[in-house]
């Protein structure tokens, strides 16, 4: 016979933000001094790279290992790009990688002895913005048809050049001129002059609003409109945006490689996103997916949450056996994402020890580590939840927030007849139930 134990502690967020207010950067584990420039991520992959590094996840970010590559030595990877088992690399000097295996094998392109300052992608057609000898010689846009292999110029141009591709098409931009492509650069057109003429550091184009960002500060213009805007309301005084990305309807700017903001009405105001960076850090690109925000910094990669409706919890297991449970609705449920350096299955306790291979809200497992682990469980919050217990002893699993365990009650009461345990080298009473842990 199965009876039900109930979570009813509920935790009220105040949905007048459009951001989680209680959210925060946390720091990935596994990535703490490493100074990285680039990062990419298509589904569960991700890759970042830095000096003479590269470093992949097969876990949504949440985990990362570096990985041997036949770059040269002294590549800096400071550009990436990845669709599939597809990677593109690119480096200062040593031009376009790439990898067919999901970065496991590396070759040589066609685009060799260049920088490459940024890649793109529309579909199975890749770019490339990159010069030789800081354009003495050439400098312009790259396209390629072969998954990145054949590469060929499709946009000349002697002076620096910012870049960018998006679903609305290409934009691209000199000292003085702005330029658009709908057909994947076959064709441009020349857009109005940039306003306020001076050093452009980014570009960037959502939907139908271009983006330029000047050292004389942000501006926009909302196509076939042809003025331009400050886009400065919210800002620090003299911004200089480095980079942009974009989901759902929201704006996250790079400002100063020092500080992260987002915008919700397209760009006419901003809000700052820096609870839980320490001070000094430099922040180089950021990437946004799923609900989270990545940002590749010279300490490390970091990421928090942008939706409401997620969160991402640090926690720590023990070397050893550890009682363990899932305190968010997970990306993957797969106990190999969840926890990807342990040495045995999962067990769950179903009058009886049962093996998995898949980790689920609501319940406890056993899970072995081989060393004392720093994880990041990345998902849906959950702010309450309901648990079937049966007669006898029931393992339970954990929500998104701690919980006094005199807040937990049964449906109907009284069903719970003994102290809540815990595990750590041993059973100890629990006076509340943790995220990512479980208990009896």
């Amino acid at each position: 016979m199965k009876r039900l134990l109930l979570f009813s502690v509920i935790v009220f967020f105040n949905q007048l933000f459009l951001v989680d207010s209680s959210a925060q950067w946390v720091q990935i584990p596994g990535t703490a001094g490493k100074y990285l420039y680039a990062i990419s991520g298509d589904d569960e992959n991700f890759f970042a790279g830095g000096i003479d590094s590269l470093y992949r996840s097969t876990n949504y970010g949440m985990s990362w290992q570096g990985i041997e590559t036949d770059l040269p030595n002294d590549a800096t990877v400071i550009s990436l790009m990845n669709s599939g088992d597809n990677v593109v690399a690119g480096t200062d000097f040593w031009g376009v990688y790439r990898s067919l295996d999901n970065g496991v094998t590396w070759d040589s392109t066609t685009l060799e002895y260049f920088t490459v300052y940024s890649l793109g992608r529309n579909g199975s057609t890749y770019f490339a913005a990159a010069d030789l000898f800081e354009c003495l010689d050439d400098c312009g846009i790259f396209i390629s048809l072969d998954n990145g292999f054949t590469w060929n110029n499709i946009f000349f141009n002697a002076d620096p050049l910012t870049f960018s591709v998006s679903s609305s098409g290409l934009l691209l931009s000199d000292y003085e001129d702005l330029y658009r492509s709908t057909n994947n650069g076959t064709t441009w057109i020349r857009l109005n002059a940039l306003p306020n003429q001076g050093y452009v550091y980014t570009t960037r184009l959502f939907g139908n609003t271009v983006f330029v960002a000047t050292d004389s500060g942000l501006y926009r213009e909302t196509l076939p409109d042809t003025n331009w805007q400050l886009s400065a309301t919210g800002l620090p005084a003299n911004a200089q945006v480095v980079n942009f990305d974009e989901s759902n309807g929201k704006l996250f700017a790079n400002i100063d490689a020092a500080s992260v903001y987002f915008s919700a009405d397209s760009g006419a105001s901003w809000q700052s996103l820096n609870d839980g960076f320490p001070n000094g850090i430099s922040v180089q690109v950021l990437h946004v997916q799923d609900g989270f925000l990545y940002a590749t910094t010279s300490d490390g990669i970091w990421v928090r949450a942008v939706d409401d409706e997620k969160t991402a919890i640090q926690y720590v297991v023990e070397a050893g056996w550890n009682m363990v449970s899932v305190p968010v609705v997970p990306l993957s449920n797969e106990k190999s994402l969840l926890f990807p350096n342990a040495n045995s299955p999962a067990f769950f306790y179903q009058a009886g020890y049962v093996m998995t291979d898949s980790l689920w809200n609501r319940y406890g497992y056993w899970v072995k580590s081989p060393f004392t682990d720093t994880l990041l469980a990345l998902g849906d919050i959950v702010d309450s939840d309901s648990i079937p217990i049966t007669i006898g002893w029931n393992m339970i699993g954990s929500i998104s927030q701690t919980v006094s365990v005199n807040n937990i009650t049964s449906v109907p009461v009284g069903l719970v007849t003994s102290s809540f345990f815990g595990y750590s080298t041993g059973y100890v009473i629990a006076d509340s139930i943790k995220p990512a842990k479980a208990y009896w």
